[in-house]
């Protein structure tokens, strides 16, 4: 049983598998039995892994990091490693998820992962809407149907997630209006290089200067692609990272605001302020 704690938990691919299956890299499990077995998943709760959840039917609320998506038939969520969520689903709801690690996928494919719109990233919604749904459905029984058999062949389930985030990616692009050029892989670059330096680098400039652009270009192309300039999109990643701080970790809000790259525990709770309209101590308080 997955026990909740006075903090979201971050669930790992072994509180979910069967106990035969020794390899603990991947789980696939129909949407409703998911619930009916582990009731507490729809506290707010993290993972280590990656999660693809297909709904084909119901309704409800599905929040991810802080943002409130209305559940319907026939979507897609993709949850990174480390993203909160909760959820209220309604008891007709049905549909699949597949749960798999990440240097699982990456062993054949590399940095492909990481390259997927949906996924890692800090622009973009962790949702699809599935107007031509029956292909993903497939893959989705495909795999719940890999999964169920004694000696799960991993070979297969690899191809499987492959296909499913392949297609995917495709849809995304057609739903979203993302074309695939140079600025598209300028975002994206932008995109990935936030993740891995917004706690010591908070300049527009410095940004700028790793992909040899000016600020001001920088700026005009996210607007232009995301609706946001650098400057909020940093803002929104460092907020982000603090919601997932004050409510999932122990540390004081002087540790987290020192933990994300503030030289003050009052400077970060004027930032807070100022893009929240509550103060750190509030919103942990509340949440």
């Amino acid at each position: 049983m997955i026990k909740t704690t006075e903090k979201p938990p971050i669930l790992c691919i072994e509180q979910y598998t069967r106990e035969e299956k020794k390899e603990n890299l991947v789980y696939v499990s129909r949407l409703s039995a998911l619930i009916d077995q582990f009731d507490s998943i729809k506290n707010p709760h993290g993972h280590s892994f990656v999660m693809l959840m297909l709904v084909s039917e119901g309704s409800g609320i599905h929040k991810i990091d802080f943002e409130e998506y209305e559940v319907k038939p026939n979507q897609m969520f993709f949850l990174s490693p480390g993203q909160i969520h909760s959820w209220s689903l309604s008891k007709e709801t049905e549909g699949a998820v597949l749960f798999f690690e990440s240097q699982f996928f990456s062993s054949r494919f590399g940095n492909l992962l990481y390259q997927y719109p949906f996924l890692f990233s800090n622009i973009n919604p962790p949702l699809l809407e599935l107007t031509e749904p029956t292909l993903i459905k497939n893959l989705f029984e495909f795999a719940c149907k890999e999964y169920q058999k004694t000696s799960t062949n991993l070979e297969v389930m690899l191809s499987i997630i492959h296909l499913l985030l392949e297609k995917s990616n495709v849809f995304y692009h057609e739903n979203h209006n993302i074309t695939t050029n140079k600025t598209s892989d300028f975002v994206t670059k932008f995109d990935s290089l936030l993740s891995q330096y917004f706690k010591n680098y908070k300049e527009v400039k410095y940004y700028a200067d790793l992909l040899s652009v000016s600020p001001n270009y920088l700026n005009s192309v996210l607007k232009t692609k995301t609706g946001l300039n650098a400057s909020s999109l940093i803002a929104n990643k460092l907020i982000i990272e603090s919601k997932r701080l004050l409510v999932n970790s122990p540390l004081s809000i002087k540790e987290i605001a020192f933990e994300i790259g503030f030289e003050s525990d009052s400077y970060f709770n004027r930032f807070f302020k100022k893009k929240t309209n509550r103060t750190p101590a509030d919103f942990r308080a509340n949440n």
